[in-house]
């Protein structure tokens, strides 16, 4: 199988702080990824991924709107037309690597909390998760935030995603900048040594929205993230690390740059937002979701 990732405008260097506690990271970025197992699931649909961690989001109801009749369209041809192969998507909730995980990580490895799911896992085309965590040991305590929901992973967990199969996570989070612009930075040159492809945050805000385009099975597909701006969220800016917000413009600008520039036969996005514990969108995250959807 042929799988190839892009993230869209920036590939980072090795950093020489890479801590010398990990040299075998160099070496399992360098002997490459195993290829998945058959895909089991359905068919991938263009797909919007929600998930739940910080306040309810403001605005208005879902609109209700009714499209004038129209003639039946004339069928379409697709005689000459270059159609994508079945592609499967595995699309996981939050991982959390930090707090009671990583004590067990330090004790019993970092295949420990994959080791009843990598089956599961590495059987899809491509899989996602959203990383709830930065992997790093620099930076400092996000201020004002209390200790118990500051989160920061040591980078050895990564190989546990890599080892489950896991191809591409977002960072578009509340909590990736628990210890500020240092460990996103950090974090994202383990996951680019580790093969695992990441959106939604980056080292400035250019680089935080550019889309991950992954071509596998005959098909090409972008991956976009973005957070819900709260208090707690650590946004990039022209200047600085951080994670791309979910500003509804921007968001449709950005998928129709993509497929101008990439062409790519589905488009995923993952949104972080809403109230732990919540089960279902509000109004507002499905007008937000519509308008993701009309934006292609």
């Amino acid at each position: 199988m042929s799988r190839s990732a892009t993230h869209g405008n920036e590939a980072l260097r090795a950093s020489s702080r890479l801590p010398r506690l990990f040299p075998a990271i160099r070496a399992f970025a360098r002997a490459g990824r195993a290829a998945v197992a058959p895909a089991f699931l359905a068919g991938l649909v263009p797909t919007l991924l929600l998930a739940a961690c910080q306040p309810r989001f403001p605005g208005a109801g879902f609109p209700e709107t009714s499209a004038p009749e129209e003639a039946p369209a004339a069928p379409l041809s697709l005689e000459g037309a270059r159609l994508p192969g079945p592609v499967t998507l595995l699309a996981c909730g939050d991982v959390l690597l930090s707090r009671t995980v990583a004590d067990i990580i330090v004790r019993n490895g970092y295949r420990w909390p994959f080791r009843h799911v990598r089956d599961l896992v590495s059987s899809a085309d491509l899989a996602f998760c959203n990383l709830e965590n930065p992997a790093s040991f620099l930076g400092s305590p996000y201020p004002g935030k209390p200790a118990e929901v500051t989160f920061r992973a040591p980078p050895g967990a990564l190989f546990g995603l890599a080892w489950a199969g896991f191809d591409v996570v977002s960072l578009a989070n509340n909590h990736i900048g628990d210890y500020g612009p240092e460990a996103i930075r950090e974090t994202l040159e383990y996951l680019d040594l580790l093969g695992i492809a990441r959106a939604g945050a980056g080292i400035d805000e250019e680089s935080a929205r550019a889309p991950v385009i992954m071509d596998v099975r005959g098909a090409r597909v972008a991956f976009l993230a973005r957070a819900e701006a709260s208090w707690s969220v650590v946004s990039a800016t022209p200047s600085r690390p951080g994670v791309a917000l979910a500003d509804r413009d921007l968001l449709a600008s950005d998928i129709a740059a993509l497929r101008r520039q990439y062409r790519p036969d589905y488009v995923v996005v993952s949104v972080h937002w809403g109230q732990e514990h919540d089960r279902f969108p509000g109004p507002a995250q499905r007008e937000f979701g519509r308008a993701a959807v009309d934006a292609g």
